[in-house]
């Protein structure tokens, strides 16, 4: 988890007024969503700053892409952009599940419960 220590040092304007640091309730639901993997991140799961202090992971699956975002606050919101505009889904959810986020980057589904 070396670039979730990097994501750790930046500070309240990093990318321009307004953006924030990464909160801690974000670090706590990334650790825990790791922990769900057994520790292994895999190689297309990098996470990255959100302005808003979230963390935000993408990764596409041959012709659909795919992201999910750790947000500050303590939500999640999963997106599928597929390859079929009407097969295009998102979900916001009010308490973040790592279980929920292994299954929709194991899977490509989201899920309605959670």
């Amino acid at each position: 988890m070396a670039k979730l220590s990097d994501l750790e040092q930046l500070r309240d304007g990093w990318d321009g007024p307004g953006s924030k640091v990464i909160s801690a309730c974000a670090v706590a639901a990334y650790t825990n969503f790791v922990a769900e993997l057994d520790g292994k991140v895999p190689d297309d799961l990098e996470p990255m700053a959100d302005r808003d202090g979230g963390i935000v992971l993408e990764w596409d699956r041959g012709r659909d892409w795919f992201s999910a975002t750790i947000q500050a606050g303590g939500g999640l919101y999963l997106c599928r952009i597929a390859r079929a505009v009407d097969d295009d889904e998102d979900r916001a959810y009010p308490v973040f599940d790592a279980a929920v986020l292994k299954a929709f980057y194991g899977t490509g589904r989201i899920e309605v419960a959670g």
